[in-house]
């Protein structure tokens, strides 16, 4: 098997779809060449597949520019693929459009929700390193495109994970506390922590304090569960007229993560074969004495 394209680049010239992929490392020297489906957005039956002759790219031709269209990608099975799945559905904004409506949240569902504008195709944001949402609709003066939603994971900066910027201390099943280096408290009053179990959507709180470098979060809407890890990152505000944010961009910035358990430990040995191993090697020891 060999999976759809790892990235992929859309553009519109005049009639036309321009398509440019790239695939997964471990495919990528396997595949000569791929196929595009397309159809018009709404419609149930795709209307053509057109066949690459490179491995990266392909221009589909006689196009309505009035149209959204939608795409699928797969490469063309060979001995060493013999199944290559379509990719995921990739949505094509008409080419007369006027401008653009982007709506980008937190995935935590933290208010609020910024809303702009644009007539350009691409625009700049500086985040922190959460998960965010991103909306895009394309418009003229006749209508709206479909929304195309983009996620941006949560960025994982494994150089300063453990580092002990952050330290917690977890008391119970509903409430730890986090702290950090004093220092911090001579520049920022404001703060938000955003925890996790990995695969999930972080839960969040954001608070005030100015003479303490540590605060506990008690009564969580969700109980920590048991040999479950977690992680909890602690972002920095700069306004002080209110700790919650009164738009996304360029409003916080992130000061660090780490990782805690509420209980650490396996629930049975044959989740932990290493600690079974163990004990029957502890056993046979035993016997030999």
């Amino acid at each position: 098997r060999c999976d759809p394209p790892k990235d992929v680049l859309l553009s519109r010239p005049p009639g036309e779809l321009q398509v440019n992929v790239s695939w997964h490392p471990d495919d990528v020297k396997y595949i000569s060449k791929f196929s595009v489906r397309y159809k018009v957005l709404g419609s149930h039956s795709w209307k053509m597949s057109v066949e690459s002759q490179y491995p990266n790219a392909v221009r589909l031709e006689k196009l309505n520019s009035s149209l959204v269209y939608v795409v699928q990608i797969q490469c063309v099975t060979s001995d060493k693929c013999s199944q290559c799945p379509w990719s995921k559905n990739y949505t094509v904004p008409s080419e007369l459009c006027d401008g653009y409506h982007v709506t980008i949240w937190k995935e935590s569902g933290e208010p609020p929700q910024d809303q702009m504008t644009t007539s350009e195709p691409e625009i700049k944001l500086v985040l922190s390193y959460s998960a965010y949402q991103l909306n895009i609709r394309a418009f003229n003066n006749v209508s709206f495109s479909s929304a195309v939603t983009h996620i941006i994971p949560q960025y994982e900066d494994t150089n300063n994970s453990g580092d002990r910027r952050l330290n917690v201390t977890v008391h119970n099943s509903t409430a730890f506390t986090i702290s950090w280096r004093t220092d911090l408290i001579t520049m920022y009053v404001c703060y938000s922590v955003e925890w996790m179990e990995k695969g999930h959507s972080a839960h969040y709180r954001s608070f005030f304090e100015d003479s303490n470098s540590n605060k506990t979060l008690s009564s969580l809407s969700e109980h920590l569960e048991p040999f479950k890890r977690y992680s909890v990152t602690l972002h920095l505000r700069t306004n002080k007229n209110t700790c919650n944010m009164k738009y996304i961009n360029n409003s916080e910035s992130t000061y660090g993560t780490t990782e805690f358990y509420y209980i650490e430990g396996c629930k049975s040995k044959t989740a932990c074969p290493f600690l079974n191993l163990q004990s029957k090697f502890i056993s046979q020891s035993k016997q030999f004495t």
